[in-house]
Formats: C-alpha cells, sequence, structure tokens
C-alpha cells in the first residue's frame, strides 16, 4: 500500500551531497508513491520550490535536507528556501549523523533522521514529517551558519558581544567567492587554477573525511584521507612502480620470493590485508608501508598542473584505509604536503637536466676513478654501480630499492659533475 494520499502525488524536495546515497533514498521513495525531486544547489531548491511548493502547483509537502556532511552549504539551501514565496509553511526533515544530531543551529524545531538509516526508515520518517507539519519558518528565519555559531560562541567567551545575523552575514560575505570550502560532494577543481596543494590543505584544515581523485591524461590517483592524514594512497597510469608489494619489499617486512605468490593469486581482498591473514607480515608492517605508499603517491600527484581534483566525502573508509588507521602509523597531510612541495621545487631546479623513468645512463669511469669512493655518499655508490648503460633509472630505482624520484636527484647531481651522462641512442645505418 502506498504512503502517498489517495487524493493525488506528494512530492518530496531531496537534498543530499552523496550521489550513491541520493539514489537508493530516491528508489526508496518512489517506491513508496512519493515523487522526488533531487536537488544539487540552493538554486535548483528554491526552483522546485517556486514551482511547485504552496505558491505553486502545491504538490510538494515536504523537504528533506542532508546535513551530515556539510552542514554550512544545508543551512545556507534552507535560509534561502524560505524567501521563496510560501515556502515558510512547508514541513521539513533533517538527516544528520549520529556524533552531530544538531548540527545547524536554530534549526532545532525541525524532525530529524540519523545516519545511517535503512529505506523503509526514511519512508516512515518522511510519513512523520509530512503528518507533523513542523514548519521551516520558524527554523529558517533563525538558522545560522555553524562556522557564525562557533564564532560567536568563542567571541563570547573572550567577552565580545556580536549581534549573531550581524556576524552570520560577515562569515556568508567572506566564504562567498569559496563555496567549495564547505566540502559537499561534488567538490571540484581544475589543477591549472587551483593546485592540488590547496585542496589538501583545506581537506586537513578542515578534518573531512573521505576521498580525494585526481585525473590529468592517463593517471588517475586516490588519497583516502581522514581527520587531517593521508590512511592510504592509489594511483595508476604512472610508469613508476607504486604498488603496495614495493613498499613492503623495500621495508625488509618480507622478501621478493614470500611476496610473488600473493601477488599472483587472484582474490578481491586486497593484497595487503591477505599478507597480514596469511601471517607475511603484521598489521604494523602492513600501516607503515601503506603511509610510505601514501606519501609518494601524494608527491607525485603534486607535481600535477593539468586536470581535475575532486573530494568525495564518505562515511565509511576503504578497508585499507581503515587498516592504517587501526595501527595509527598515519601520514599527516601537511608532512606530505610539505615533503611533495619540496620535490617540485627540486624537480623545478633540475628543469631540463632532469632524468626521466625511461633514460638509460652510463658511468664516466675516468672521472669516477679519479675521485675515489671516499667522495661518494652512499646512496650516488648505489646509483654509480648500476649506471652500465643497460639499466633504466625505473631499474636502478628497482633495484637500490629507493624510488625514482631519488635516484633521479642523484643522477642529477653525478651528470652536473661530469660523472654520469645519457646513454647515445644507437644511429640507424
Amino acid at each position: 500500500m502506498s504512503d502517498a494520499p489517495a487524493s493525488g502525488p506528494t512530492a518530496v524536495l531531496y537534498y543530499d551531497p552523496n550521489p550513491t546515497t541520493t539514489k537508493l533514498a530516491v528508489a526508496g521513495l518512489r517506491l513508496a508513491g512519493y515523487e522526488v525531486h533531487a536537488v544539487e544547489d540552493a538554486d535548483e531548491a528554491v526552483d522546485v520550490v517556486t514551482r511547485h511548493g504552496p505558491a505553486g502547483d502545491g504538490t510538494l509537502r515536504l523537504v528533506v535536507l542532508d546535513a551530515s556532511v556539510s552542514p554550512d552549504a544545508s543551512a545556507g539551501m534552507l535560509r534561502a528556501i524560505v524567501k521563496a514565496p510560501k515556502a515558510a509553511d512547508l514541513p521539513g526533515l533533517l538527516l544528520v549523523s549520529r556524533k552531530n544530531p544538531a548540527p545547524i543551529p536554530g534549526a532545532e524545531s525541525l524532525p530529524t533522521l540519523r545516519r545511517p538509516f535503512s529505506t523503509p526508515a526514511l519512508v516512515r520518517a518522511v510519513r512523520a514529517a509530512i503528518a507533523d507539519e513542523a514548519a521551516l519558518g520558524a527554523a529558517g528565519a533563525g538558522t545560522v551558519s555553524p562556522l557564525a555559531h562557533h564564532l560567536a560562541r568563542a567571541l563570547e567567551e573572550a567577552g565580545v558581544l556580536v549581534d549573531a545575523d550581524v556576524l552570520d552575514q560577515v562569515v556568508r560575505d567572506v566564504t562567498a567567492e569559496h563555496d567549495d570550502a564547505h566540502v559537499p560532494a561534488g567538490l571540484r577543481a581544475d589543477l591549472s587554477v587551483t593546485p592540488l596543494d590547496s585542496v589538501l590543505a583545506l581537506i586537513g584544515e578542515l578534518g573531512a573525511r573521505g576521498f580525494v581523485d585526481v585525473r590529468s591524461g592517463d593517471v588517475f590517483g586516490r588519497l583516502h584521507v581522514a581527520d587531517g592524514t593521508i590512511l592510504h594512497g592509489e594511483v595508476q597510469g604512472v610508469a613508476e612502480d607504486l604498488q603496495l608489494g614495493r613498499f613492503l619489499v623495500e621495508a625488509g617486512f618480507l622478501s621478493e620470493e614470500t611476496l610473488a605468490p600473493f601477488v599472483s593469486e587472484s582474490q578481491k581482498l586486497p593484497l595487503g590485508l591477505r599478507l597480514v591473514r596469511a601471517g607475511a607480515i603484521s598489521e604494523t608492517d602492513l600501516a607503515q608501508a601503506l603511509a610510505t605508499q601514501a606519501r609518494e603517491i601524494t608527491c607525485i600527484l603534486l607535481m600535477l598542473d593539468r586536470g581535475t581534483v575532486a573530494f568525495q566525502p564518505t562515511e565509511k573508509l576503504d578497508p585499507m584505509a581503515e587498516a592504517a588507521r587501526a595501527s595509527r602509523a598515519e601520514l599527516r597531510i601537511s608532512d606530505a604536503l610539505l615533503d611533495g612541495l619540496r620535490r617540485r621545487d627540486e624537480k623545478a631546479e633540475m628543469g631540463q637536466h632532469a632524468a626521466n623513468v625511461d633514460d638509460v645512463f652510463v658511468r664516466i669511469d675516468e672521472n669516477v676513478v679519479r675521485l675515489g669512493r671516499h667522495a661518494f655518499t652512499k646512496e650516488e655508490l648505489a646509483v654509480l654501480e648500476l649506471l652500465n648503460g643497460r639499466n633504466s633509472v625505473k631499474d636502478v630505482a628497482r633495484k637500490t630499492r629507493s624510488g625514482t624520484y631519488n635516484v633521479a636527484r642523484v643522477l642529477y647531481r653525478l651528470s652536473r659533475a661530469h660523472l654520469a651522462r645519457k646513454r647515445n641512442p644507437p644511429i640507424a645505418v
């Protein structure tokens, strides 16, 4: 039996920045007999309310707003909606989190539904909210930005009294040109305009949980973040080996011979978790290798200046990210940024002399012999021994377990000092 009244279709406005949960919620409500208008921003919400609300065709009977991901964005949407003709009379329902059951100051009068929830629970909450008729007007008129609310409390504790409405307006004016700073789902930026380090710094300051996707040509990277840390990194389309196995072997947690059978297995469970279950490595070993891998991937992604970056908040972490967090071997976003920005500056300094992963170098033996082994660092000696005209930079990195960037730095010094040079390609005759 349908929950919608027999007199005609009952419409619901639904805002949730997570596209996956939106699809599930919309499907469930439609199966229950409701017409659903899923909106993505305040302008679209106001348009729906104007056309279908009390001043329109009257079919819209409830406004459902998610306030768990971005309370500021939801508060702004609520303020915009109540300004539409007669929209203040519409009932409302807020989707909140267990950790923050009242995310929008001033909207406490609205009924709430806590995440996570099932589809039947959502349908029951929608039905009850329509029957309850707790209007948006009472909440919308007094709704303030959570940021303004916290600022007001901090100022009050410092002995400074500021009108809440004035402070809220100031916050809106200051953040108006940075709407994406709310970090809702759909936060997107062009890397040529907004560099990745700016996006990561913002996410780190907010302590947001989710994943950052970076796309540039054939390169795709994903960083799993939570509470100002990078827990896990993934990347495709780069020449360097950045698989987890490499970092486990480089750290000495297991040998290549032990790793090989696990890599060849075709299973859904991630490699690191399979190794832990088999007793080949410990949970602490896995977490440390994940942090090292995440650092290297982040540094490589920070080099990209073309493409797009997008942040998607999530409630549940990726299994590998959860494993890293459980063992507390976390990589602070600020730490990764510092390392990555240093590399970017160093690469810019090397310029055209920077080695590519497929370049092959040879030693200039007469110059190396004149200096003697004592003139070189351990790292430089390890690289020199492999410059035989056959090993590429990638090969040297794998054999020295030092990464292609570190090898490129050593090669820059050696080539500039006339101790090594690129192998000349064969000439076709």
